[in-house]
């Protein structure tokens, strides 16, 4: 695609009408593959400004949206620079679809991924390092779980909240017999520690992510019976009768104890 042609594509993503903006979708797709350089680089970009749209204000633009993250996504590794770099000064909505997108482009994001978050010092771009880990699918995700267990334990309560979801996700499609049992009762305890949380959404984290690790298989009778009392104490069940007065924690813990005998 000739520099004339990339422009007059990147002009479509700033329609007004859908159709032209598709259109334009339609070009960059057909090429971005077969781009180099700063050509590549200025597609990754305009289909990243895509992101910047308010849906709330323009709903009828959302197919589109999807549409350039999709592009990314089949563009693979080499979009990953540039979405990083892009995460860095997004708003919260932003960060959201950007971290999605490198979660669906998979294996190769998690190298990247663990480099940007342990090079950053702001806790809500570290937290959408975390939240983009945690749509990754694949065996080698192992070996980032003591990054999330030392994030369980991090001084801001949206990292730990971030982090305690995202042992939850990975429990759901990893094998215990694949992770160490030294590594597994470190999950165990960093979710028991945030069950007493002083942020609700923390504990109501760590309760989902416990009742997973019962459901999936990595926890045994022992640690069951522990997280039977906790769940116990949180409900009021207990002869402490002093239970969490967070609606959510409850409810999470209520459906945890279904996965306990």
């Amino acid at each position: 695609m000739e520099k004339g042609n990339l422009k007059s594509a990147f002009k479509k993503l700033r329609a007004q009408s859908v159709d032209d903006v598709i259109e334009g979708l339609n070009e960059i797709e057909w090429k971005i593959k077969d781009l180099r350089g700063k050509d590549l680089n200025e597609a990754i970009l305009a289909l990243c400004s895509l992101f910047y749209i308010d849906l709330s204000d323009r709903p009828d633009l959302e197919p589109a949206v999807d549409r350039a993250s999709k592009i990314l996504v089949t563009l693979g590794e080499k979009a990953i620079p540039l979405i990083l770099y892009e995460m860095k000064e997004a708003d919260l909505n932003i960060q959201f679809v950007l971290s999605r997108t490198l979660g669906q482009i998979g294996k190769p994001a998690i190298k990247p991924l663990l480099k940007f978050y342990s090079g950053s010092f702001d806790p809500y771009v570290r937290s959408f390092a975390l939240y983009a880990m945690g749509k990754i699918r694949e065996p080698e995700m192992t070996k980032v779980i003591p990054k999330v267990i030392d994030a369980m334990d991090d001084s801001n309560g949206e990292v730990r909240d971030t982090a305690t979801r995202v042992l939850g996700k990975m429990v759901e499609h990893l094998d215990p017999q694949n992770i160490p049992q030294k590594v597994r009762r470190r999950m165990f305890n960093s979710i028991i520690k945030n069950l007493s949380d002083r942020h609700s959404g923390v504990r109501a984290k760590a309760v989902r992510s416990i009742g997973k690790m019962a459901k999936f298989g990595f926890i045994g009778t022992r640690e069951k019976s522990t997280v039977k009392k906790a769940m116990a104490r949180i409900l009021g069940l207990d002869d402490a009768f002093d239970w969490d007065r967070a609606y959510v924690v409850r409810a999470e813990a209520e459906e945890t104890m279904k996965y306990l005998d």
